[in-house]
């Protein structure tokens, strides 16, 4: 045997070896479904940004780091800490981010292809955002809180879940694109929140507030073109409010937005970087937007 077959031989040898073990780490993330012959992906979602703390719990209650482009499967719990946020790129391209202190569970998910697909999500408590970009059928993709459950198909939302130093239980939902069906404990009716308005829903006992208000233009268009790069920004959310009652009767005036004018023509330039600006910075910042906005004096929940 000649000392270039021999050459050849080692090579392909040497190149399947170092191949072998991602092959079969690629051939770990896919399954053949048996109905229609696809490949599709064994897990639910990766995480696409992610800063400060977050953990992954999974069904058997193991908590462990969650770092960038790690997997999420069916069932598992997502947290994270104060002074935290994680975006997750689900495989139908949805995209899920969560802000500080938040606890979000991918409960049920059944995948056929992007747009075909069912999902419950359980929104324990924090603050989130989330874009679905193929629309789905009425009921087939769920959120749901401690209070409230919404159905989506196709949309852009922000929304928030907690109980406030007095033991009420507030849930929020502002939408920037598209629309959402909201319904909660004790509201006899479905609420559908459309493009621009901001539910904000408070329990505490028997006693139930609710009442939709108006976000002015200019704070929905800034809220939405930042949703320019989320694999390298962090996403706006919306604040936290504290436990007032509901005015219905007094609308929102349209406040003023701390940042240039929007051109609804055309989406804004991708903005520099700031080396001087660290991300816990840049995650205080990105709710300046909201600050005129939730100051204003209309009956509505102030921030804490």
């Amino acid at each position: 045997m000649s000392a270039v077959v021999i050459m050849r031989k080692s090579t392909i040898f040497i190149f399947a070896f170092f191949l072998l073990p991602t092959m079969l780490v690629a051939q770990e993330d896919f399954v053949v479904d048996a109905a229609t012959s696809r490949t599709i992906p064994n897990y639910l979602g990766k995480v696409k940004l992610k800063k400060g703390e977050v953990f992954r719990v999974d069904d058997d209650g193991k908590r462990q780091a969650l770092e960038g482009g790690g997997k999420v499967l069916k069932g598992d719990i997502v947290e994270t800490g104060s002074l935290s946020y994680v975006s997750i790129e689900i495989i139908d391209d949805s995209l899920i981010s969560l802000g500080p202190n938040s606890r979000f569970q991918f409960e049920q998910f059944e995948f056929k292809e992007k747009k075909d697909r069912k999902a419950v999500y359980r929104f324990v408590q924090g603050q989130m955002r989330a874009h679905i970009p193929y629309k789905a059928k009425p009921g087939d993709i769920e959120f749901r809180s401690k209070t409230t459950t919404m159905g989506i198909e196709g949309t852009i939302f922000l929304a928030n879940s907690f109980t406030n130093p007095e033991g009420t239980d507030v849930f929020e939902c502002a939408v920037l694109e598209g629309k959402v069906a909201t319904k909660s404990q004790g509201v006899p009716e479905t609420q559908s929140v459309s493009l621009g308005q901001h539910l904000v829903y408070m329990k505490k006992g028997d006693s139930i507030d609710h009442g939709m208000k108006t976000l002015p233009e200019e704070v929905s268009l800034e809220m939405l073109h930042r949703d320019d790069n989320p694999a390298k920004e962090m996403l706006p959310l919306l604040d936290l409010y504290a436990s007032t009652s509901i005015n219905e009767s007094r609308g929102r005036q349209p406040a003023s937005v701390d940042s240039p004018t929007v051109d609804t023509s055309a989406r804004p330039p991708a903005r520099k970087e700031n080396p001087g600006h660290n991300w816990r910075d840049s995650l205080k910042g990105l709710n300046n937007v909201w600050d005129d906005y939730n100051a204003s004096d209309d009956g509505l929940p102030n921030r804490n």
